[in-house]
């Protein structure tokens, strides 16, 4: 789709993405995606199954490049990634008026 939309070949776009940010167009877009799940593995209770679905993954293959990019199956980032959020406690005696 990019090569149709900017008039290059596969071949040019690729070889761009990877001189340039050293990546190919398919590992970006796979980051992106995760960076997704991510949130949504932090801030929903949506199943990893769901999850993979909403970022344009199988359930198999979701683990399989989240592992790759994270080093840590989903499930797992999903239980530290909430346990470091029920983790931060905020002062309740912090007074805004006192600070300069």
């Amino acid at each position: 789709m990019i090569s149709q939309e900017f008039h290059y070949s596969k071949g040019q776009i690729i070889k761009m993405f990877s001189e340039t940010l050293h990546q190919t167009p398919m590992q970006v877009l796979q980051k992106i995606r995760i960076q997704h799940a991510k949130y949504l593995l932090t801030n929903t209770d949506f199943s990893i199954g769901k999850i993979a679905n909403m970022v344009g993954f199988s359930d198999n293959y979701f683990t399989k490049i989240f592992f790759k990019y994270e080093h840590q199956v989903p499930n797992k980032y999903r239980l530290t990634s909430k346990k470091m959020n029920d983790d931060i406690v905020l002062n309740t005696s912090f007074d805004i008026s006192t600070q300069p």
